[in-house]
């Protein structure tokens, strides 16, 4: 068994429905024990896998609804196994940041100053989580693209420019990083990228 707390919230899991269904009836006896109960309604059940199946576990005899995906302390988990659905939307938030700081990204500060701030502003937003993904070639085609989004904003090249990704680049005096960060962050914590 393996569990994950966070204030009140527990995510738990098992390798089979027999295994879930007994450290639910476990951690039910303990909540009854102290006077208090699972909350049904907010209590969900997913499993992880490529084959379609069916699983019913119940708590004091009411079924716990099935869903193919949730959101736990920030991130979306699918039933897949696959993360291109939080990969969309921590790009789409990682946008929003640079968005709200456009002006100042955009404005007088010296270029080291700027990039320090996309570093820790916007990658850190665009990564959270990001050493749980699974990174398809989409995937990381989608977050190459958003990172020359953001290189090709702060230093103000328009598409019409007809300036390569080479280009911006260079203007810009990084290499492509975010994957790379990724990377980082997933060795960091024992695992793999690709």
């Amino acid at each position: 068994m393996q569990s994950v707390r966070y204030a009140d919230d527990q995510a738990m899991t098992a390798n089979t429905e027999k295994g879930l269904q007994k450290i639910l009836d476990e951690t039910n006896k303990v909540v009854n024990k102290y006077g208090m109960k699972i909350n049904i309604k907010k209590t969900k059940v997913m499993k992880v896998g490529r084959k379609p199946s069916t699983i019913k576990l119940t708590v004091d005899g009411e079924i716990l609804q099935k869903v193919e995906e949730f959101k736990y302390m920030g991130s979306i988990l699918s039933s897949s196994g696959y993360t291109e659905k939080d990969i969309r939307v921590r790009i789409g938030m990682a946008n929003s940041a640079f968005n709200k700081l456009k002006k100042l990204l955009t404005g007088g500060l010296k270029l080291d100053v700027k990039k320090r701030l996309v570093k820790t502003l916007v990658w850190s937003v665009a990564m959270y989580g990001s050493e749980t993904w699974t990174i398809k070639k989409a995937d990381a085609t989608r977050l190459e693209a958003f990172e020359m989004w953001v290189w090709r904003r702060l230093m103000k090249v328009k598409w019409t420019d007809k300036k390569s990704n080479a280009e911006v680049l260079n203007l810009v005096k990084e290499k492509k990083s975010l994957l790379a960060e990724i990377s980082k962050k997933k060795e960091k914590n024992g695992l793999v990228i690709f």
